[in-house]
């Protein structure tokens, strides 16, 4: 079977906040995950529960080790340097996750909103 990605993957344990977009102001709407891996098309995370497939979410990543450059965002000298993208994303897939309880969550990116 061929590859029919279009960007490489980043296998790094990025902090991601995410919740269901629009979001509506409810406690406990927002939940926190660690990134199985992310590209310039999308990510995919662990969440305890299952999306709907093509429900949109909103997610905060905490990228470590990069910063913003213009309207780029490029590997910083710095690792500790952390930069927040926040962005719109659809759920593509959400299946049991087989390495934990819970499930792995597939998302596309829509659009980045700038801070």
């Amino acid at each position: 079977m061929s590859e029919l990605r279009r960007f490489l993957r980043l296998a790094k344990p990025y902090r991601v906040e995410y919740g269901l977009f629009p979001l509506s102001g409810r406690d406990g709407e927002i939940r926190s995950s660690v990134l199985k891996n992310i590209s310039g098309g999308g990510l995919l995370f662990h969440s305890p529960d299952p999306f709907p497939l093509g429900r949109q979410i909103l997610l905060k990543i905490q990228l470590t080790g990069w910063r913003e450059h213009g309207d780029e965002l490029i590997e910083s000298e710095n690792e500790n340097e952390t930069v927040i993208l926040t962005a719109i994303a659809e759920v593509k897939w959400s299946e049991p996750d087989p390495e934990a309880s819970g499930f792995a969550i597939g998302v596309e990116f829509l659009g980045r909103i700038l801070s």
